[in-house]
This record gives C-alpha cells, structure tokens and sequence, in this order.
C-alpha cells in the first residue's frame, strides 16, 4: 500500500531527499518526503515519533511536520511484506562483510536516511532467529559524500535449552567504502530481544555510541545520551 501527498515549495529552496523505514516482525512501514530539515530537527521528530507504533509512525510524521510547520513536498509512505530470508541475509551482511553501499538499496538514494528493524520467527525445531538494528545515513562533516552508521544484531534462541546465541556489532563507513567495526562481541545477546529493545532510543544516539554498554543502556533504559 502507497499513499502520497503533493504541497507547494519554494522554487530557490535547496531540498534535500529524507527517507525513514520502521521495520517489525511482518512489516516494513516507509516514509519518504523533500525538505529542508537539519539534523537536529530530524532528532527532534524522531523523539516524538518513538511512543508511538511502528506501524502509526506515518501519521506522526506527518502530523509533525504540519503541526511545526516545516515546509515539505513529495510525502510518500508505503507499507511492504518483509521476507524472513531477505531480512536475515541484509542484517548479517551488514553485519559482517556489508560496504556502505549495501545499504543504498535500502535508502532508495535519500540524502538523510534512517531506519530501526525489529524482526523474529519461529522456524524449523523451535528455534527463534531474528534481527534487530539501528541505521543512519548522514552528510558527512568536513568532507563530500554521506557517513553511515549501524548498530545491530543477530541472534537465535533454543526455548528447550533456554539458550540464546548472539552476534552484536556497531560499525561505520564513509562514501563507498566498507563499513568498519567499531565494537563487536558474540555470545550473550547485547541488545533485549523479541521486540523489548527502544531502537528508536538507539537510533538517536547512533552518532555517539561507540561500546556495547553504552548500546544496551540506550536500548534498554530508553534513555537519549547526551
């Protein structure tokens, strides 16, 4: 499903492409619209946007940009079916081997891109596997194209042994490079799983969270670190 939203913008204006994705167990609910917002008024809607749904985050939007008065064009929102398979294989390639232009078939190309994903199912002998992870693409400071930034994690759960086996990583790139590994650790899982994880806390602080700690206090205490 797709619906679109059409206003009047200056002419003169330099507009940027802003594109958002909020992904849970079945869905992947889009947001895309041009604008002229700066990072900290991006952080500020997010903020808003956090007690809500992931599937009402559309509306919110949109009620926040209206309700500020920021001018916007080109309001897009959209709502796909999420393949287990496809989610697991992007999640563990960013994991582990991804570049930062594994993630721009994500971005559609968007200047600012932000994504949160929270997914798990229960598959072949009761085991639970799933994913969940935080992604921003910003304009990179004192240099030409675009820093991205991950956090995540893959895990699987056996409920006959109460086992849960993880694999936690932050990492970050610039341009078309690959994306490097500022922490990582396997074992116990990092982040909360089955949807208790605040991945819109983790998002607004993915610029500054550098150790696994400060990732689970974010996660898990809903906290916004200075």
């Amino acid at each position: 499903m797709t619906k679109s939203l059409k206003k009047d913008f200056p002419q003169t204006a330099d507009r940027l492409a802003y594109h958002f994705a909020f992904g849970g167990d079945e869905n992947l609910y889009t947001v895309s619209f041009k604008g002229t917002l700066k990072e900290s008024e991006i952080c500020r809607m997010l903020a808003a946007v956090r007690p809500h749904l992931y599937r009402d985050c559309e509306t919110a939007i949109h009620s926040y940009l209206d309700c500020h008065r920021l001018l916007y064009s080109d309001f897009m929102s959209k709502t796909t079916v999420l393949s287990h398979r496809g989610v697991m294989a992007f999640a563990k390639t960013l994991l582990h081997t991804g570049s930062c232009t594994s993630i721009e078939r994500w971005t559609e190309h968007a200047d600012l891109y932000y994504v949160v994903l929270d997914h798990q199912k229960w598959i072949q002998n009761g085991c639970c596997e799933g994913c969940c992870c935080a992604i921003a693409k910003t304009p990179a400071r004192r240099s030409l194209g675009s820093a991205y930034h991950m956090i995540g994690q893959t895990f699987q759960y056996q409920p006959l042994s109460c086992m849960e086996q993880a694999y936690f990583a932050i990492r970050s790139g610039k341009g078309s490079r690959q994306l490097s590994n500022i922490e990582t650790q396997t074992g116990d899982p990092v982040l909360p799983t089955f949807g208790s994880a605040d991945l819109i806390s983790l998002l607004l602080n993915i610029q500054t969270i550098r150790t696994a700690s400060q990732a689970a206090e974010a996660a898990l205490n809903h906290c916004w670190l200075p």
